[in-house]
């Protein structure tokens, strides 16, 4: 109250523990605010006008003010200017006296936690790109392809699915028989199922078939510097984040199913140009692109909601008005997690990502037509359904605690024999000139090696020691 001049306000400001800083000072100056005046200032205008600082590794100091942006989209454009910085913001971490800004809180929260962080010229918001991720040991161990071989590969995997045994149609009635358990019955956890099996036999191949019928979401979750085939999804290093506690990891996988829905919503076209456009190496980008952004919303949105009971409620907006997906059977949407080990091997608060994408499948509208499947090559089937009182996310069932049956793929083993149909058993009746030639027993065993061998008419495919090598790589 004694204060009668803008200056000496200042100087009684500037004695106190306020956090405020040369900017603070300046637009109490050139607003000529003094005495009580300063108690009728409008908080909203010191909320949009708070100016936050930001450092990129050894960089210089940028102040962006809070009135330059809106949402968390913008303030990264923003920084993104500052500081050239490449990539989506999740390439990135925030940190400020040590503590870890997180981009899933409001503009509001946001502030007001740098506010108590006292974020200043001289105490920025430090901005760090994210470590590599550390590589899948069984990947690492994968034979390195030349630019030539990895063209071998994607051809072998284009080859038309052979399927003399109905092995499609069985996947295709054993996922609808598991979505009718699950609408239908209580006694079920969430909608999902496993399939696991040896590396090559035609697990992936099985998926990308049964896309063509039904409306299929495909990631693979593989190690970014595995030399596999389908190779790693660009949506893989949002879904396998660091993340720094439980209900972001939830909130997230709810996003990732909610943003692709909404997307195939709105798409025009069939069931495999949609599944094309999100695994050709060409366009997935685009696509993902996309979701991520839809996801950034969901996410701000969802966060609002403080337990599973309130945001499996507030998830229903998001599959209310739902157009007819067309497909084969009561599956309308599949989402197919491949290469599903790094789910299990990654954990936030002592818990496998696994556990958090399981719960999010839960919290998903029963009516929907939406089913999970996890592969991957020789993991313990414990890992994706432990059986219910080893369940570390067994504290969250209400209701319903058994898991479905795991889909064994066992009859795909000398597929690219010719076979004859002797009395409707399938039998081989081989020449001898083709047992002359050692090449001809490449085609026995898993499909992989023979499909290397001929991938197609017009491409040579890999030396037999080549494969006995990958084989060796793979078995051993």
């Amino acid at each position: 109250e004694g204060y009668k001049t803008t200056e000496d306000l200042i100087k009684f400001l500037g004695d106190q523990d306020l956090g405020l800083d040369d900017e603070d000072f300046k637009f109490i100056n050139k607003q000529k605010i003094k005495g009580q005046n300063f108690l009728r200032l409008n908080a909203d205008k010191l909320m949009n006008d708070a100016p936050l600082y930001f450092q990129y590794l050894a960089s210089k100091v940028y102040c962006v003010s809070s009135g330059a942006w809106e949402d968390i989209t913008q303030l990264h454009d923003c920084l993104k200017k500052c500081f050239n910085l490449e990539g989506p913001l999740e390439n990135y971490a925030f940190f400020i006296n040590n503590k870890e800004m997180d981009f899933v809180w409001t503009k509001m929260q946001i502030i007001d936690f740098l506010k108590q962080q006292k974020c200043s010229g001289d105490n920025p918001v430090r901005i760090f790109g994210k470590k590599e991720e550390k590589a899948d040991t069984d990947s690492n161990k994968l034979i390195d392809f030349t630019k030539e071989e990895k063209e071998v590969v994607r051809k072998a995997f284009d080859r038309a699915f052979k399927d003399p045994s109905d092995l499609s149609k069985r996947f295709m009635l054993f996922i609808n028989k598991c979505l009718r358990k699950y609408e239908t019955t209580s006694e079920y956890y969430a909608p999902y199922t496993t399939l696991i099996q040896a590396s090559g036999t035609g697990k992936s191949k099985l998926l990308m078939n049964f896309a063509e019928n039904v409306m299929t979401v495909y990631c693979c979750l593989r190690d970014s510097k595995s030399s596999g085939y389908p190779s790693r999804s660009h949506i893989a290093k949002t879904l396998l984040d660091e993340f720094n506690h439980e209900r972001k990891a939830i909130v997230t996988y709810l996003a990732y199913i909610c943003a692709c829905f909404q997307k195939m919503q709105e798409f025009n076209g069939s069931c495999k140009k949609w599944i094309d456009e999100h695994t050709n190496n060409n366009s997935q980008e685009d696509f993902w692109k996309d979701v991520e952004r839809r996801m950034t919303n969901i996410i701000l949105d969802l966060m609002k909601y403080q337990s599973d009971r309130t945001m499996a409620e507030g998830i229903n907006k998001y599959f209310d008005g739902q157009k007819i997906i067309i497909g084969e059977g009561s599956v309308k949407c599949l989402f197919a997690f491949d290469e599903a080990r790094t789910l299990v091997n990654q954990k936030v608060e002592g818990k496998s990502l696994f556990c958090y994408v399981r719960r999010a499948l839960k919290l998903l509208p029963k009516n929907v037509g939406i089913f999970a499947i996890f592969t991957d090559t020789h993991l313990s089937i414990s890992n994706f359904t432990p059986v219910y009182y080893l369940d570390p996310s067994k504290r969250v069932a209400e209701e319903g605690s058994q898991l479905f049956n795991p889909f064994y793929l066992l009859d795909t083993v000398d597929i690219n024999i010719e076979m004859m149909d002797m009395n409707r058993e399938f039998r081989y009746v081989p020449k001898l000139k083709e047992s002359e030639n050692p090449q001809h027993f490449f085609q026995y065993g898993r499909p992989l090696w023979g499909a290397l061998l001929s991938p197609s008419d017009k491409v040579e495919g890999f030396k037999p020691e080549r494969i006995i090598e990958l084989a060796v790589d793979k078995l051993i």
